[in-house]
């Protein structure tokens, strides 16, 4: 089929990996003293992002402590009802913070991911990463071995550019030689990824496993298998 994109780009974390919700169930159960289901993280997880997105937008609510933010929302998504108490919580999240730094905790692919992009090769779309991270990228899709599926990989921690700053879109669109109106960028936040995309040009799409970003401003999938039919939907 034709693409409406030559280059598709993606964010890492929250696009193609997530948090492992078997370290962060592992973690809350020890520390707060009950048992957490793997998938109740992940879907905390998820709601974590709507959360810290919906603040954004809001100047006296932006993050300041990202990650006591943001494990905040997943632990309070987990224990709705506090049964824990503000030390236990702080516990918890110290230990993932400690265990993050060891071993990347954004380590979770999604199912799907060889899948499409070996789809997009077939069609000839050029693949690339731009990524708000710690320098662990590409080691992290080396690992997996799909380093060399992707064009360009960029980290912000190597560039010294984050998100939401159209520079960094720039740059990778440079690298491969592709115009803005010809490129889709995919990732989680509507405030970093669809505003970054959109200040550089290019289009965007939000990924929102719970369906709650739907009127947030950019279009949305619930997952990354629907990607694929998103495209031919787009393309036809």
């Amino acid at each position: 089929m034709r693409h409406i994109f030559r280059g598709i780009f993606f964010d890492m974390g929250g696009t193609l990996v997530f948090p492992d919700p078997e370290r962060i169930s592992a973690a809350f159960s020890r520390h707060l003293k009950r048992d957490f289901p793997p998938s109740r993280c992940l879907e905390a997880v998820h709601a974590a992002t709507i959360e810290l997105d919906r603040r954004l937008t809001v100047p006296s609510e932006k993050p300041e402590d990202w990650w006591g933010d943001y494990f905040g929302v997943v632990a309070d998504h987990c224990d709705p009802e506090r049964l824990s108490s503000s030390a236990e919580r702080l516990h918890a999240f110290e230990e993932l913070r400690a265990d993050h730094r060891k071993r990347n905790l954004w380590s979770w692919f999604v199912p799907g991911v060889r899948e499409l992009l070996d789809w997009l090769e077939s069609t000839g779309v050029v693949a690339g990463i731009i990524s708000n991270s710690d320098g662990r990228v590409k080691a992290q899709l080396r690992a997996e071995g799909l380093l060399d599926r992707f064009r360009v990989v960029l980290d912000s921690h190597e560039v010294g550019i984050e998100k939401p700053d159209a520079r960094i879109f720039r740059m990778a669109l440079d690298a491969v030689r592709l115009e803005a109106r010809d490129s889709l960028y995919i990732g989680d936040f509507t405030n970093i990824d669809g505003r970054g995309a959109s200040r550089a040009g290019l289009s965007a799409l939000i990924i929102d496993p719970l369906g709650k970003r739907s009127e947030w401003g950019y279009p949305t999938v619930r997952s990354l298998e629907s990607v694929r039919n998103w495209l031919e939907a787009a393309g036809s």
